[in-house]
């Protein structure tokens, strides 16, 4: 019996991946790695290891929530270190909290939670759309930049129109995804 490492995420638009590459490029790749344009995305829940029996009760469960749900358009506003500024591991690019992300998360999981028997992280801190662009690699460089050089404003908006269940494999070389389905948002 195999375990799946699955997790929700939205897929992002082409022009914001074009600026996000030419940022990313201006970085050192001694001190960091780079996360590739295809891995790219915004994962709304992270489920972890699920065993096969359960992907499919996960489908109909995101189904059902995401044919009724319209989203806010989601805003991002600048690259930062996170997830603790103090002890940075990744830079990302952060957005503004999003109310029907936030709902739609909430719901999802206790349904997820409720029918499908998963177990999910409880998480206190309120949601806060953000993209993994590097990863600082370990142990951490001392001469990594300060946050000045790394705090770029980008400000994009867009209005995302499907969720996807996606895979992920990991390897040496960093995590491989794979899309399962893709959910569509009620236009």
């Amino acid at each position: 019996m195999s375990n799946h490492r699955l997790f929700l995420a939205i897929k992002l638009p082409r022009e914001l991946l074009a600026q996000l590459h030419s940022y990313q490029e201006q970085l050192n790749p001694q001190i960091f790695r780079i996360v590739e344009e295809d891995k790219l995305h915004l994962t709304l829940i992270f489920l972890g290891y699920v065993e096969e029996e359960k992907i499919k009760k996960i489908q109909n469960i995101t189904l059902k929530m995401t044919q009724n749900f319209q989203p806010q358009s989601i805003q991002f506003l600048e690259t930062i270190y996170g997830p603790n500024p103090k002890f940075p591991r990744l830079i990302w690019l952060e957005g503004s909290p999003n109310h029907s992300l936030e709902q739609l998360k909430k719901s999802l999981e206790k349904e997820l939670r409720d029918k499908a028997k998963i177990t999910l992280e409880e998480e206190n801190r309120l949601f806060l759309p953000h993209i993994t662009l590097a990863r600082i690699k370990t142990p951490p460089p001392s001469n990594l930049p300060p946050k000045t050089k790394i705090n770029t404003q980008i400000h994009f908006s867009f209005s995302p129109s499907s969720l996807w269940l996606m895979e992920s494999h990991l390897h040496k070389k960093g995590a491989q995804y794979i899309d399962l389905e893709e959910f569509r948002f009620k236009n």
